[in-house]
């Protein structure tokens, strides 16, 4: 039995399409990404240099760094963060009006 006769029949016995998502470039193309994807993964695990006693007690200095950030005290956001979140505002609005203006430009 050939893959013809399996194939089911349409109107006045004329043969159906076998409907394909992607030809056999586009997964060809599909699987060398998916295999080039998996060697950076695999090369970037091989070389990267994580030090396992960084990692012991990273819990207790993640804890030690919430604690002592819990509770706020407010006497250091006149002196220091407000100065620092103006900055920060600043620039995020020089930023953004630099951005429409370029992308008017060249719209």
């Amino acid at each position: 039995m050939s893959s013809a006769d399996i194939l089911p029949t349409g109107p006045a016995g004329a043969r159906l399409r076998r409907w394909q998502r992607f030809t056999l470039a586009e997964r060809l193309m599909r699987s060398a990404f998916y295999i080039v994807v998996l060697i950076a993964i695999v090369w970037s695990l091989q070389t990267i240099e994580i030090i396992p006693e960084f990692l012991y007690d990273a819990p207790q200095q993640t804890a030690d760094l919430f604690l002592r950030m819990w509770p706020i005290d407010w006497a250091w956001y006149p002196k220091v963060v407000h100065p620092a979140l103006i900055e920060t505002l600043h620039t995020a609005t020089l930023g953004t009006i630099i951005a429409v203006v370029l992308a008017s430009l060249v719209s």
